[in-house]
């Protein structure tokens, strides 16, 4: 192991302080015989004792200034030297002229920040940094700011763009930039694949960052091949399938120095098994664990390893977690892994774990291990003394566990028991281990007394806590508890607050956990202030989550002005999108993926163009159901260029939209199911749909001729296979007249050349369903009802559901019924409900004509405000008695509340009746 730096002071022996660059050659040998050296000096006898000072002890100013006069080379590999070293070379530009800063804001004009940068004097600079946040920025603008960079000679180069347009040209050309580079960081930019013919190598490169960059598998392999010095490599939600996949990612001499590897919250795969890496010894993995997210070479050397995936791994994919790992892991000293992960490796350790040897059943060289822990229960304790037990790690000397953070929740345990401790001979060399967020839970305290019994060379037991004080907390032992206040009083245990930053692991650096999976995800903006930016940020979430479904909704105009939604951003996996008074903006789209899972697209209230609806539908292949509400139908069903809708769109509902609902001018070949609700005359379905079921509640009357031929011909002109039906009392009355006695066929009073139009509503052999949705109930809107089902031809109907008008106030009608009640066609119906009933005369005559001629009526349910008959003048005499009677023998049953098992199918009403 490296250690911290020693020098003499005060000896006539002295050597030198300053670090030694490895361009002198056999440094590391000469650092060897130099510590050998001194510690022979120390050892013999007879001599003074020299004090030894730390270098890593001096205050870290001074360090700082000691790597100031290194290069950026070798005041990155001081990062081996201690863990007080490891970043520190990040903070070593003491002069503020040896970095530049450049940072453009969405008012900065940049052809002036160029100006002012290209006028002044060419200076030697170690970092260069721009971060854009600027859309105004041109390509060549960025190609100055770099060349800039590259004539200056600088080291450290960080470019990011930072909510800039997925689909923006500013492109990053790795050939053109400085010959000395040693470190990269990109991020939210392209990198192009031109210039590089001819491109020299980039000797110096050590150490590359890409952070959501967007480059092509030949780019990158391009990349690495001008890199032959590179010993660090960090993805950062990039897609690894397009850059570490398969032995061609790296093609020697690239990779042949590569020691270090991190892959966070990258899509795709990180296939690294066929992939010559003689260095590799460090490899960072944090992301979801689905069947192969990563694969190391077999015979991989590691001595680091950080493993964090973002949900539990199902028990099918164990085997493929323990061959992800190399064989030997025996050189690993240190390890970080989450409770998910370590789930999987106390099964592989445990006698019931799958029919191969553990990987991680070897690390004999292990000397730190830190476990995030994102539960803490009763199994996650087990697994954590598996691990200990079986891992055969017994030269362990630091332990870090950092608990869930659950500051909020309720101090409550589950009191199950926990299996075996682990035996003491695996922590016989333990001598620090560290909690964080303890919270003197059951499984907290139970490990805590484990670890004092165990590790008898313990040094340090650091307890981070929001509760320095012991909790009685139920389940807790009173033995673990005593042992645990023993300790504290004897100070073998140091319990704070706020955490050390002296005592920190190797993998200091905890990546977010990954995104746990979101089946819904809905969010509800009632304030102003929330700007498009936050907006894709809580988008970004969403698409991390992949979220299945997904409810966005405003609830205050000024905010639905000016807020986006940009379905390209989404998340992959997206099965259901609601969106609700928000913009749905065009752009984005240019490379996006399709979601193949959407099946269900909800607006209300929704503000989109034509050129939006167009790209939004080519995204939306299975799409199954499309639900519009208040929103615009002209920008769906009619544009200038057509629209060809998803072939598998089998639903459609339009209510309340503006324009016309066109679907014959769109291809809608699978429609089967369509809801409208809106003014009459605003909608055609295509000649050849084959519906299964129809709603259709119109807020106006069908009168005249001409429009009672628009309706008819707005119909499919087969709807045999309707098996469901919900109209409203305005259609029933435009149906009506197409089977009127002085007419069989339609024909408007117009010469326009079209033939006469047979009545679309007069096969209906399939209907099992009719639901009326009565605005009126007169003795004109009963007689509509009878004639609808004497002429309609619904043999087969077998459940009838009656809305009535829900107004206490309006006029019992005494008019006589001109229409004669059908004699036929009730054979098979078995229920029927009326809703609203209120015993006027109508109602009582419809609810007794069924009873007549129902045949098979099993049920008659009547929702009514009252419950016992009522004497309303005009009502017969013979209606009422029947209806009495039917209510004594239990043929009726009569409530004053709605019975939720007996709905219809089309359960929404759109509107108030």
């Amino acid at each position: 192991m490296v250690g911290d730096g020693l020098c003499e002071v005060g000896s006539a022996r002295q050597p030198a302080m300053a670090l030694q660059s490895a361009a002198d050659g056999n440094g590391g040998a000469r650092a060897k015989r130099r510590r050998v050296d001194e510690q022979r000096f120390q050892s013999n006898e007879g001599v003074e004792a020299v004090p030894a000072v730390r270098i890593s002890a001096l205050p870290k100013d001074l360090r700082r200034r000691i790597l100031t006069h290194l290069p950026l080379k070798d005041a990155i590999r001081t990062a081996a030297l201690a863990q007080a070293w490891r970043d520190l070379w990040k903070s070593r530009w003491a002069h503020p002229s040896s970095c530049l800063d450049i940072h453009l804001l969405p008012d900065d004009v940049p052809k002036k920040v160029l100006g002012s940068l290209e006028s002044g004097l060419r200076r030697r600079l170690d970092r260069f940094s721009i971060v854009v946040e600027n859309q105004k920025l041109r390509p060549l603008q960025l190609k100055r700011f770099l060349a800039y960079a590259a004539e200056s000679r600088v080291e450290d180069l960080q470019v990011e763009l930072r909510h800039c347009k997925v689909d923006s040209n500013l492109t990053f050309h790795f050939p053109m930039s400085s010959p000395r580079l040693v470190h990269l960081s990109l991020r939210g930019i392209s990198i192009g694949n031109s210039c590089n013919k001819g491109a020299q190598p980039f000797y110096a490169l050590e150490v590359i960052r890409l952070y959501s960059v967007r480059i092509g598998q030949l780019t990158f392999r391009k990349l690495m091949a001008l890199c032959p010095r590179l010993h660090t490599l960090h993805l950062l939600r990039c897609d690894c399938n397009q850059l570490l996949s398969g032995a061609k990612a790296f093609i020697l001499p690239a990779g042949a120095h590569l020691r270090s590897i991190a892959v966070v919250e990258c899509d795709g795969q990180a296939r690294l098994e066929s992939v010559v890496l003689p260095c590799l010894h460090s490899f960072r993995y944090s992301g979801k664990f689905l069947r192969s997210s990563f694969l190391l070479p077999e015979h991989a050397t590691l001595t680091k390893l950080y493993i964090c995936v973002g949900e539990p791994i199902p028990s099918i994919f164990y085997g493929y977690f323990n061959r992800a790992l190399p064989f030997d892991l025996s050189r690993l000293t240190v390890l970080t892994i989450c409770s998910d992960a370590l789930k999987v490796a106390s099964s592989l350790l445990s006698d019931g774990g799958i029919d191969q040897r553990a990987n991680l059943s070897n690390l004999r060289s292990l000397r730190e291990l830190q476990l995030l822990m994102f539960g803490m229960d009763t199994n996650n304790l087990a697994d954590i003394f598996v691990f200990l037990k079986a891992s055969c790690c017994h030269k362990l000397e630091r332990l870090f566990v950092q608990l869930p953070d659950i500051s909020d929740a309720p101090l409550e345990d589950l009191l199950e028991e926990v299996g075996a401790e682990p035996s003491g001979e695996g922590l016989g060399n333990l001598r620090m281990v560290k909690v964080m967020n303890f919270n003197w839970r059951c499984f907290e305290v139970q490990l805590v007394s484990s670890l004092l019994r165990k590790a008898s060379f313990l040094h340090k037991l650091l307890l981070v806590s929001p509760n320095v004080a012991p909790l009685i907390v139920p389940g807790v032992q009173e033995a673990d508890l005593l042992l645990l206040k023993e300790a504290l009083d004897n100070g073998d245990i140091i319990i704070s607050k706020s955490d050390y930053a002296a005592d920190q692991p190797f993998h200091s650096e905890i990546f977010p956990r990954p995104r746990r999976r979101l089946d819904r995800f809905s969010l509800i903006v009632d304030i102003c202030k929330l700007k498009s930016t936050d907006l894709r940020l809580f988008l970004d979430y969403v698409a991390e989550s992949l979220v299945e479904d997904l409810h966005v909704e405003t609830r205050k105009s000024t905010a639905a002005e000016k807020l986006n939604f940009h379905l390209p951003q989404s998340s992959p996996l997206l099965a259901r999108l609601c969106l609700r008074r928000i913009n749905i903006s065009s752009l984005h789209y240019k490379g996006a993926q399709p979601f193949h899972a959407l099946e269900v697209i909800r607006l209300h209230s929704v503000n989109i163009s034509q050129t939006a609806v167009r790209k939004m539908m080519a995204l939306c292949p299975s799409l199954l159901t499309l639900d519009l509400r208040d929103c615009d139908s002209d920008s769906f069903f009619y544009q200038k260029n057509g629209l060809v809708f998803p072939p598998k769109l089998r639903s459609v509902t339009i209510v309340e939209c503006e324009g016309l609902a066109s679907l014959h001018l769109v291809g809608v070949r699978r429609l089967r199911s369509f809801c409208f609700s809106g003014s009459s005359r605003s909608f055609s379905l295509p000649k050849d749909a084959a519906l299964a079921d129809l709603y259709i509640c119109f807020d106006d009357t069908i009168s005249g001729t001409w429009d009672t031929y628009l309706f008819n011909v707005s119909l499919p002109n087969d709807l045999s296979s309707l098996t469901t039906l919900t109209i409203c009392s305005n259609v029933l009355t435009g149906a009506s007249s197409l089977w009127s006695d002085e007419r069989s066929w339609i024909k408007p009073q117009v010469d326009d050349g079209q033939t006469a139009q047979k009545p679309k509503l007069s096969n209906l052999q399939s209907l099992r369903e009719l639901q009326l949705l009565m605005l009126k109930m007169g003795a004109d809107n009963l007689a509509d009802i009878y004639k609808f089902l004497k002429t309609c031809k619904c043999p087969n109907l077998e459940k009838l559901f009656v809305q009535l008008p829900t107004s206490n106030s309006m006029k019992a009608s005494l008019d006589e019924v001109v229409e004669e009640p059908p004699e036929d066609g009730m054979d098979n119906l078995t229920i029927v409900k009326v809703m609203n009933f209120n015993w006027r005369r109508t109602e009582v005559q419809l609810v007794s004509f069924l009873l007549r001629k129902a045949s098979s009526l099993h049920k008659l349910l009547l929702v009514s405000s009252n419950v016992a008959p009522l004497d309303i003048p005009g009502v017969q005499e013979a209606d009422l008695l029947l209806l009495k009677e039917a209510l004594a023998n239990g043929k009726i049953m009569l409530s004053e509340s709605d019975d939720a098992a007996t709905q219809p199918y089309h359960s929404e009403i759109f509107f108030e009746i």
